[in-house]
């Protein structure tokens, strides 16, 4: 089924695996990771995520982020305690406030949205979206060029804005019906 809690289930497994494993070494210890996923049943997409990897709509020429970052500043962000400019340049933009592994319970955020034909998915690590802005994210996408290639295109992008981190990228298109 392709209910919000189907999705979230992997996540907790993972999330217990992955701060099991952080408990046994020392070497391991605050082990954790960021995850974005998606499942698809008809036309609607329900994504899950936990940390800063993010999932983007393309619907229309209008990209849309779906998802929120699970860092400190992204928090400061959201009441406003800091300026969108000012978390773009902050030292802790990429401290997590949650993660993969973290806990044995991480919790993921869920959302549900309806697909139209010639939509996008974009489901990406930070690597991309921390150093490549969503304008030139939605130019690229916009291209349409085959999925392969625009997701080559992306990295490209990233590895020339620095490269600073891993960049992961997936993509799927809804079929013109």
């Amino acid at each position: 089924s392709g209910s919000p809690r189907c999705i979230g289930t992997p996540f907790h497994a993972a999330s217990s695996a992955v701060h099991s494993e952080a408990r046994q070494s020392r070497d391991l210890t605050g082990m954790g990771t960021t995850v974005v996923a998606c499942l698809m049943k008809d036309r609607k997409a329900t994504i899950a995520h936990v940390g800063d990897s993010r999932a983007y709509l393309l619907n229309g020429g209008r990209l849309r982020l779906l998802t929120r970052d699970h860092t400190v500043v992204a928090e400061l962000v959201a009441r406003n305690a800091l300026s969108p400019a000012e978390a773009l340049v902050h030292p802790y933009k990429s401290v997590l406030s949650r993660n993969l592994g973290g806990r044995a319970d991480a919790r993921s955020d869920i959302t549900e949205v309806e697909l139209s034909p010639g939509d996008r998915l974009l489901l990406c690590s930070d690597g991309l979206s921390g150093v490549v802005p969503p304008d030139r994210v939605a130019e690229i996408i916009g291209q349409k060029a085959t999925l392969e290639a625009t997701c080559q295109a992306l990295i490209d992008a990233a590895n020339q804005a620095g490269g600073p981190d891993n960049i992961t990228v997936a993509m799927l298109q809804v079929d013109v019906a």
